[in-house]
Formats: C-alpha cells, sequence, structure tokens
C-alpha cells in the first residue's frame, strides 16, 4: 500500500494533548493577575514546541499545537463567531462506564442571530505552529456546525453559511476547501442532529 503524504491519512489523532503541569500553572497565575498575556504565551510556546516535537520523533505525519492556548478546545472557537453569545446557563453532561457514573457541567451559549465567520479564528495559533513544525503536517482541530446546534441554536435554519466551513483556509499545509465542505455535511450527518445546513461558502475569509 503506497503511503500517503497528504490529509487525509489512514490513521490520525485527534489534537487535544495533556497540559504539561507547568502549563496549567501558568494558567492558574494568569487567571489569578500575577503573570500577564505575554508571560502566559511564553509557556505555551515551549509547551507547543516540546508537544510538536514529541509528534515528529514519533513519526506522527501530522501535528498539533496540543490545544495549549484553549480552556475549551471548541467553546474558545464558537465564542468567536457572530451571531454567539455566552450565557450563565450550564449544560449538564452525564457518562457511565464499568465503573460507574460522572458527570460535568459545560458552559453554553445562545444564539443571537445567522452564525457567521467575521474574523480568522486561531490564525495566530496556526502560524505559531506552522513555525515550529519541520517533517509534520500542522493542524488544528475545529467544531462542526452541529456543536453549536446542540448547545444553543434555537432552531436548524440559524445554521448558516459559514459556521465551519474556510474558518482558516489554512488548516493544513495543502488545504482543499472541497474536503473541508465534506468533512463537515458529514460531521452533521453523523451527529444524530436534525441540523440542515444551507449551503457552505468555499472562500476563505480573507480571499478576494
Amino acid at each position: 500500500m503506497t503511503k500517503r503524504t497528504s490529509p487525509p491519512f489512514r490513521a490520525d489523532h485527534v489534537g487535544s494533548l495533556l497540559r504539561p503541569a507547568n502549563l496549567l500553572g501558568a494558567r492558574k497565575e494568569f487567571a489569578d493577575g500575577t503573570i500577564d498575556a505575554d508571560a502566559l504565551r511564553e509557556v505555551e510556546d515551549a509547551a507547543i514546541r516540546d508537544a510538536v516535537a514529541l509528534q515528529e520523533d514519533l513519526g506522527f505525519q501530522s501535528a498539533t499545537d496540543g490545544e495549549f492556548r484553549r480552556t475549551s478546545w471548541h467553546m474558545d472557537f464558537i465564542y468567536q463567531l457572530g451571531g454567539i453569545s455566552k450565557t450563565d446557563e450550564l449544560l449538564q453532561v452525564a457518562f457511565k462506564d464499568a465503573e460507574g457514573s460522572t458527570s460535568f457541567t459545560s458552559a453554553a451559549l445562545k444564539v443571537d442571530g445567522p452564525v457567521r465567520l467575521e474574523h480568522t479564528i486561531f490564525e495566530d495559533a496556526f502560524k505559531f505552529l506552522k513555525s515550529v513544525t519541520t517533517t509534520a503536517i500542522p493542524k488544528l482541530t475545529i467544531p462542526s456546525p452541529s456543536m453549536v446546534h446542540y448547545r444553543g441554536a434555537p432552531r436548524p435554519s440559524t445554521l448558516r453559511s459559514t459556521t465551519a466551513s474556510m474558518i482558516f483556509g489554512m488548516t493544513s499545509a495543502r488545504p482543499t476547501p472541497k474536503k473541508f465542505v465534506d468533512s463537515a455535511r458529514l460531521a452533521v450527518r453523523t451527529s444524530n442532529s436534525t441540523t440542515r445546513l444551507s449551503p457552505i461558502s468555499t472562500t476563505p475569509p480573507n480571499a478576494k
């Protein structure tokens, strides 16, 4: 079997990695106001360099930043979409396995209007990741439109146009718009959601 050299790969990892202890400590210090954003970013940069080096040493064909700049892998993204606002409501999420049941609360959202892309989300994060990868293709994870729908969309028709279509125009080193569109549609079809999307734009937000 010929080995693929461009996405999609036969097997790939999702993106999130366990945060190192010093990064968790820096986040707490930032929240407490004892360090500023620049100091936190220095810790994040170092942690991302180490994470990328580990992935490349293991022979991964793609590498992520471990989502080390995010508090929540999906909500940090969703809250930057136009038409979305934060709410005090909390969603109760429950899990059950052989060892018993557990639950936690997760942030919710409010859809104020048509969901739209007003700027390139995580652009700086991607540019830094790309600058520190050498043998692997850089990638960032993004939530599908259904993540907005089940967390607060009042009706399926609210999910419109560019919710998750061309969020970057640069998710990988060789972006292929059609693949992003197909991925977004597949995510909706397999999410057991009744969401219906209008045609997704294939134009990157910065394209003319």
